[in-house]
């Protein structure tokens, strides 16, 4: 429960802070987390041997570790704050790239798969969709305590978006969005379950649950991937990929996998791109993260 009052006290601070300064003692935060937080430390730096390679110098390493902790602190600010935030200050902050690949997949009336992963300012910059009248519905992922849970769901939904808890039923709701032809947003970059379908990411396998791929295929939803990639001076941009090509055959298993497979080769390319904006905090392969305890 202490997390929970920690979070109230964190809004109504970030809340009534100034932009800037803000933003800057989110820097300082995740550089001093980066030192404290040695499980986290060494599971990104897990993470960003298996993205880069084996031959990356260590410093290497560990200056892209550090990004990824200013990132996430920063992340954790704009979050905070997202009751305070007018759409329009949002507006000015970030830059659209392609945007009509999701204009023109909503004509079709079918509604829109939107894939990421947790990469760059995703909470923030989400809330661009409420500046053009746009519904969208994420699975977030369950927190402990629910009172907490729930008051980070507020925080995200104060704009239009609607974050619903990622359990039991929640396939059914995202049904039931994309015939209302809204958008579904889906991170797949991490198996928070565990129990998902093992596929190679960086020349090794982990696992991924499968949902946005059953979905599109069953339902014939395009699926288009966005990245949001923070800027030095916190602005953002919003980088709409065309819409995927989803194979439909008479083996729906293998359908899966390859239209899965695919959609992981562009958050791979992203996540390669903007390493230390990838805030993967647990080990995403498994049995990686121990290497690094000591670290």
């Amino acid at each position: 429960m202490l997390a929970y009052y920690v979070f109230r006290i964190g809004s109504f601070v970030a809340s009534h802070s100034p932009t800037a300064l803000g933003y800057r003692l989110a820097v300082l935060a995740g550089s001093l987390m980066y030192h404290l937080q040695t499980g986290r430390r060494a599971s990104v730096l897990a993470n960003l041997r298996q993205v880069l390679g084996p031959e990356t110098p260590q410093a290497e390493l560990e200056r892209l570790a550090r990004g990824v902790f200013r990132n996430g602190a920063a992340n954790y600010f704009e979050l905070l704050r997202l009751p305070s935030v007018k759409l329009e200050d949002v507006r000015q902050r970030v830059r659209l790239h392609n945007f009509e690949h999701i204009d023109a997949a909503l004509a079709a009336g079918r509604g829109v798969i939107v894939i990421s992963g947790h990469l760059g300012a995703f909470d923030y910059v989400a809330q661009i969709l409420g500046t053009r009248g746009l519904s969208a519905v994420v699975p977030a992922e369950p927190i402990a305590p629910r009172r907490l849970f729930e008051f980070v769901t507020r925080l995200r939904n104060s704009h239009g978006l609607r974050f619903v808890r990622a359990d039991v039923g929640v396939m059914f709701a995202l049904v039931k969005a994309l015939r209302r032809n809204e958008i579904v947003g889906l991170a797949i970059d991490r198996d928070v379950r565990g129990d998902g379908l093992p596929l190679p990411f960086f020349g090794a396998t982990t696992t991924f649950q499968p949902g946005a791929a059953i979905l599109a295929r069953k339902l014939g939803v395009p699926v288009i991937p966005i990245f949001i990639i923070r800027s030095p001076n916190f602005t953002a941009d919003v980088y709409v990929e065309p819409p995927l090509g989803i194979i439909v055959s008479d083996d729906a298993e293998r359908d899966t996998r390859e239209n899965l497979q695919t959609m992981l080769a562009v958050v791979a390319r992203y996540i390669r791109a903007y390493p230390d904006q990838w805030v993967a905090f647990e080990p995403v392969w498994p049995g990686h993260r121990s290497e690094y305890v000591a670290a």
